[in-house]
């Protein structure tokens, strides 16, 4: 079991693992990048995308909450206007 994930092989060396050949082969650098990092145990913690996300949640939250604070300490006019209800003609 030398070079597969658990199979305690500290060499560096890679199990070669079959693929098609032809029309729909996975027989890519980036497929082989990928299955090289798992052999070697690398593991990435939170994809760009993921990562992307909760930062852009994370902030919008508080810019919402730092403009709340800005409306309620301005006597809160917004609320006000809401809570009177629509404008009569």
């Amino acid at each position: 079991m030398e070079g597969r994930p658990g199979g305690g092989s500290s060499s560096g060396s890679y199990s070669q693992i079959p693929v098609r050949t032809g029309m729909g082969s996975v027989n890519s650098p980036a497929v082989s990048v990928r299955l090289e990092a798992y052999d070697i145990g690398e593991k990435k913690c939170i994809s760009d995308v993921r990562r992307t996300f909760c930062l852009f949640v994370t902030f919008d939250l508080l810019f919402i909450t730092m403009l709340w604070i800005i409306e309620l300490n301005n006597g809160a006019p917004a609320v006000k206007q809401i809570r009177a209800g629509p404008p009569r003609a």
